[in-house]
C-alpha cells in the first residue's frame, strides 16, 4: 500500500475540509438553462447564465431576488386620485380646459427634482381626492420648459386655476409651510358655477384651439402664415411675472 508524504495528507486534509464546509448552493440561484437569473448583490443588472444540467433532470422554478430595489411608483406618480392627469404639451392643456367646461381645473407646474414639489404633493393627492369635480392637471417643467416660461412660471411649484368661461381665475406659488394659500384658493373657486359662454383656451396661446382634429378649418385659419407672425403667438413670453 503507498504511503502518502506527510504534507500530501495535509493537502488531503485541508481539500476535504473546505469540500465539508462548503455551502450548498441555495435554491435562490437555481435556473433552467433557456433562462437567465439575477445575482443579489450591489449590482443588479448583472445577469449570468446558469450553468448546465444532465438531461431528463426537472428545473426548479426561477426566483430572481429584488432585494434592495425601491419599490411602488416616483413620488410624482404615487397616489394619484382619478381626477389627476398629466399633461405634456400645450395643446394637451387647451383641450383638457375645454373638455372641463364649468368644471375648476388646477395645473400645476413642478419638477421631478424639486423638494418642495416633493413635501407638497402627498397634501395636494389628499385635497384632490376628496374634490372629486375638480380636474387636476400637472405639468413637469423640466419637459415643458419653453411652455412653463410664456405661462409666467418662475417658481416652483407653481399653480394656475381655471373655471369655465372666466379663463384663469388665479395665480399663485405654494409650498408646504403656506398650505392654506391652496385651500383658501380651492375655496374660494370650487363653488358651483354655470357659464353661458365657451372656454377662451389660453391668451398666451391664442393660435392653440381646441381638438383641432375636429375643426380642421379654424386650426388652419389660426396658424401662423409667416414667421412674424409665429414671433406674435407668445406675447406674455418676455414680460416679468410678479407674485403677490
Amino acid at each position: 500500500m503507498h504511503s502518502l508524504h506527510p504534507s500530501e495528507k495535509l493537502n488531503c486534509t485541508s481539500v476535504s475540509r473546505s469540500t465539508q464546509r462548503a455551502p450548498a448552493c441555495p435554491r435562490l440561484f437555481q435556473a433552467p438553462l433557456d433562462a437567465t437569473r439575477v445575482i443579489a448583490g450591489p449590482s443588479f443588472d448583472r445577469a449570468v447564465r446558469p450553468a448546465s444540467r444532465p438531461q431528463g433532470r426537472q428545473n426548479p422554478p426561477v426566483i430572481i431576488c429584488q432585494a434592495g430595489r425601491g419599490s411602488g411608483d416616483p413620488w410624482w406618480l404615487k397616489d394619484n386620485p382619478a381626477n389627476m392627469k398629466d399633461i405634456n404639451s400645450i395643446q394637451e392643456l387647451v383641450d383638457e380646459l375645454a373638455d372641463a367646461g364649468d368644471r375648476l381645473v388646477i395645473v400645476e407646474f413642478y419638477a421631478q427634482w424639486c423638494n418642495a414639489c416633493r413635501a407638497l404633493f402627498p397634501k395636494i393627492c389628499k385635497m384632490v381626492g376628496e374634490n372629486p369635480d375638480l380636474l387636476f392637471l400637472k405639468v413637469n417643467f423640466d419637459d415643458n420648459r419653453d411652455a412653463c416660461r410664456t405661462l409666467g412660471v418662475k417658481v416652483l411649484p407653481y399653480f394656475h386655476m381655471y373655471r369655465g368661461a372666466e379663463g384663469r381665475v388665479a395665480s399663485f406659488s405654494c409650498t408646504i409651510s403656506k398650505l392654506q394659500v391652496f385651500k383658501d384658493a380651492l375655496e374660494n373657486f370650487s363653488s358651483p358655477f354655470c357659464s353661458l359662454e365657451p372656454t377662451p383656451g389660453l391668451a398666451e396661446f391664442p393660435a392653440i384651439i381646441a381638438h383641432p382634429e375636429l375643426h380642421p378649418e379654424g386650426a388652419a385659419a389660426a396658424a401662423p402664415s409667416s414667421i412674424e407672425d409665429e414671433a406674435e403667438l407668445h406675447p406674455l413670453a418676455n414680460t416679468p411675472t410678479v407674485v403677490g
